[in-house]
């Protein structure tokens, strides 16, 4: 048993289905774990690991993620499904996710919302911009289940509409913000926290309707259904007429931040594998 399972690991792509792999040969689940342990192999997502092919794929994510940050050290990162793009051999998607997340767990990588990055990797903004957000950030915060739109931002703090949309744009690239419609830009915690209202809702009535949404924000119908469709768009819930079911899967994408927004347009940054 122990080698057909280092000969299976042994040709590429270097994993295996870990259910039809066990039940092929009638492994008892008690005995699966020292099995793997033997063998070794690793288990992730459902599929089990050569020990090097995983390394060898935790090496090209950091690698690929070190390479865009010096491409682009002005963004925050890569999400999951850009980041699988860069791999050579890639694991189906909950594989993938899964080993992310270990990456993670182990601070190999950081995550803030949708996108992953490296732990040391910081966008600062320049002054200018850093200016303005320390202007307009408490405008979005204080109603912030309803914050204002670019114009009403730009009004309020006399500033030219399109150097508002610039900067709150590279907030949202950033990571700070989140454009749920054009021009309508909302705290990326204040999305994370409105992902988990919509949760509560569902397990509280096993749905979420347009109607049940906007009482529990006591906002306007038409910014719910709003909020709804983006979260349709990006894929945390599934629309079954007008109700919607969230997925579990995606609840993570939006937060929480990990460190504030700082001012200066460098990138602070330790050496990892794959740097120059």
């Amino acid at each position: 048993m122990i080698n057909a399972l280092r000969g299976l690991l042994a040709v590429a792509p270097g994993w295996t289905d870990r259910h039809s792999f066990m039940q092929a040969r009638n492994v008892p689940q008690p005995d699966q774990a020292a099995l793997l342990t033997a063998a070794p192999a690793i288990p992730a997502g459902g599929l089990i690991f050569a020990p090097a092919v995983l390394d060898g794929i935790r090496q090209q994510l950091v690698e690929a993620l070190a390479a865009y940050h010096r491409a682009s050290p002005e963004l925050p990162g890569l999400q999951p499904t850009r980041l699988r793009l860069t791999l050579a051999e890639r694991p189906p998607v909950p594989a993938f996710a899964a080993v992310l997340e270990a990456m993670r767990d182990d601070g190999l990588i950081a995550q803030d919302g949708p996108w992953f990055r490296l732990p040391n990797h910081r966008v600062r903004l320049s002054p200018q911009d850093e200016k303005l957000w320390h202007a307009a950030s408490p405008l979005i915060a204080a109603d912030r289940f309803r914050p204002p739109r670019v114009f009403d931002i730009a009004r309020t703090l006399d500033q030219p509409v399109l150097a508002t949309r610039i900067t709150l744009k590279r907030l949202m690239r950033m990571g700070q913000l989140v454009e749920i419609a054009p021009d309508h830009f909302f705290l990326r915690e204040t999305v994370a926290e409105m992902a988990a209202i919509a949760t509560a809702l569902e397990a509280e009535a096993g749905q979420v309707t347009a109607a049940s949404f906007r009482d529990k924000l006591s906002n306007g119908r038409k910014v719910a259904i709003l909020i709804l469709e983006f979260f349709d768009k990006v894929g945390l819930t599934i629309r079954q007429g007008d109700e919607r079911k969230l997925r579990p899967d995606r609840l993570r994408m939006f937060g929480p931040a990990d460190g504030s927004v700082e001012g200066s347009a460098t990138i602070d940054r330790q050496r990892h594998p794959g740097d120059e």
